[in-house]
Formats: structure tokens, sequence, C-alpha cells
């Protein structure tokens, strides 16, 4: 398996627990579906933040601040 789709297996996994846990502290269909609507946007922003705060060592790898 490549490692690219072994990152995505992994970050759905993640995202699968999360859903279960929120349905475990009562949000409902419509709020999740709230969520989706602005998730876009969401994400959009968590990567800006990132990318704002890596800085590229000497062997060229990437470290957050």
């Amino acid at each position: 398996m490549s490692e690219n789709k072994e990152k995505r297996e992994a970050a759905l996994e993640e995202f699968r627990a999360f859903i279960k846990y929120l349905a475990k502290k009562g949000f409902t269909v419509q709020q999740l579906k709230i969520i989706e609507m602005n998730a876009p946007e969401i994400i959009n922003n968590i990567i800006a933040d990132i990318h704002k705060n890596l800085v590229l060592t000497p062997n060229l790898t990437d470290l957050l601040k």
C-alpha cells in the first residue's frame, strides 16, 4: 500500500471515530449537516494555519514552529 493511501485510510478512520464521538455527545443529523456545509471553509482555514507555521529545515523536513 502506498504511503498516501495509508495516510488517507488512517485519516478516514480517525474521522469515523470523531463522528461516532459526536453522536455519543448528542449531536443530531441536522447539526452534522450544518457542519458539512461549512467544512470546506473550516478545512481551508486549518490548512492555511498549518502552512503559516511550517518551517523548512536544512534537511528539507517540514516542521511546525
